[in-house]
């Protein structure tokens, strides 16, 4: 059956003959109370005909087929179960059985959430998503002749590179094919960096790059380990906070120095660099005419001694002799869900259960000092005026006129008040 059109209102000012319509919810004029009725043009006036169930007919103006199911005209239902292919505003092909043109596709939800599948019959074929620029590929999401899910990108469609790898125990790679940890970065060039973190923030005040490790202060593990092609460690950072390498370390400074407080402490917070100073018991003072000092206020030391990092210095006992403390604890460790557990006793997160599988092992950490304080904020002795770098040994600039030590040879002048000597 051919209509001019569905739900149409309004009867036409020059209908043509066997012109037939298929009439809305409240027609007018000539079809006033003929709604949902076919109104058909014949021999100068209207027939009008009732609709029956599974009636088809072609809309002209609306250009599609529709059927009657006894209350509307709606689109009959695809027989998807037979279709060997289908185009949606293009043409399928036996390639591309299914082939959609349009400035977006949706697929929404029937129920609480949606999944697409795209399924490989064997591991060394392909199951992934291809995007195209002019038809020429550009870039590969998903699984490329092998489990591993993959990202691979072209310039011309043709050479391709794989940019990212994951393979199934969670293992990224970047520019390698088999990671060797959890992110694993590789290049061939021989001059681009293979790794480049950024702090875009000419404001920051964070940490541009952090590592954390879950367990506490230990020599068993490193926080960071550097190698040579050779194979060989060259630096390795402990995880004590102990440094190593098998070169030598380079500072701008010249001069090897260590924190001392102030006997006065520095109510004014002056500025006392290139003084020279001596003990008074175990903090320091201005050394006077006549007395041998230790050493001189440095200003850029290379090495620097009895540092506090960010933390009280006494939050770790010590021993008599200054080296720490030291305790077992039990660490309980699990895997769940394909997820590793680790917690040390004590530390447990609230409501967490521990499964009886659990492996129990004995470690060891440094003694917490029962007087810490976790939420008193903490000054580190580089910020606070009572405390200040003395350099001890090397070459120091010195105010003119203070006292120095027999063992001290000058150098040069620098500035009219200023001279350079080597403490030794």
């Amino acid at each position: 059956m051919r209509l001019a059109g569905f739900e149409i209102e309004t009867p036409p000012a020059a209908p043509i003959p066997g012109e037939a319509y298929a009439l809305g919810v409240a027609p007018s004029g000539a079809w006033a109370g003929q709604a949902g009725m076919l109104a058909v043009w014949q021999q100068d006036g209207w027939l009008f005909v009732t609709p029956q169930p599974g009636w088809r007919a072609w809309g002209v103006a609306e250009q599609e087929l529709r059927l009657w199911d006894g209350s509307a005209w709606g689109r009959p239902p695809l027989q998807g179960d037979t279709l060997s292919k289908l185009g949606i505003g293009t043409s399928a092909d036996s390639t591309n059985r299914l082939a959609v043109s349009a400035s977006a596709t949706l697929f929404s939800h029937d129920g609480a959430g949606h999944q697409l599948k795209i399924n490989k019959s064997d591991p060394s074929e392909t199951a992934s998503l291809l995007f195209q620029s002019d038809w020429s590929g550009r870039a590969e999401l998903g699984l490329a002749g092998n489990n591993d899910l993959s990202i691979k990108v072209s310039a011309d469609g043709s050479t391709w590179t794989q940019a990212l790898r994951i393979d199934a125990n969670g293992n990224l790679g970047l520019g390698e094919t088999t990671p060797l940890g959890r992110v694993h970065i590789k290049t061939t060039s021989t001059s681009q960096s293979s790794a480049y973190i950024e702090s875009a923030s000419v404001g920051y005040t964070g940490d541009v790059l952090r590592v954390v490790s879950a367990r506490t202060a230990s020599n068993t593990y490193d926080l960071m380990a550097l190698f040579s092609g050779a194979g060989d460690r060259e630096f390795q950072l402990r995880g004590d906070g102990n440094g190593y390498c098998d070169g030598s370390w380079t500072g701008g400074g010249a001069d090897y120095a260590e924190y001392f407080e102030w006997a006065d402490g520095n109510p004014k917070a002056e500025d006392r660099r290139g003084i020279s100073v001596i003990l008074e018991g175990a903090k320091i003072r201005p050394a006077a005419t006549g007395e041998a000092p230790i050493g001189v206020i440095s200003a850029n030391p290379s090495i620097v001694g009895d540092g506090d990092m960010d933390r009280w210095k006494g939050k770790y006992l010590r021993d008599d002799f200054g080296a720490y403390l030291w305790e077992d604890y039990t660490v309980l460790a699990w895997q769940k869900a394909g997820e590793n557990h680790s917690y040390a006793t004590g530390f447990l997160p609230e409501g967490l259960t521990v499964p009886r599988d659990a492996t129990r092992n004995i470690q060891q950490r440094r003694k917490l000092n029962p007087a810490y304080d976790p939420s008193r904020l903490y000054v580190p002795r580089a910020k606070r005026a009572e405390w200040d770098m003395v350099g001890l040994m090397g070459k120091l600039r010195l105010r003119r006129g203070q006292p120095v030590a027999p063992t001290w040879i000058r150098m040069r002048q620098v500035a009219n008040n200023l001279e350079d000597w080597l403490l030794r």
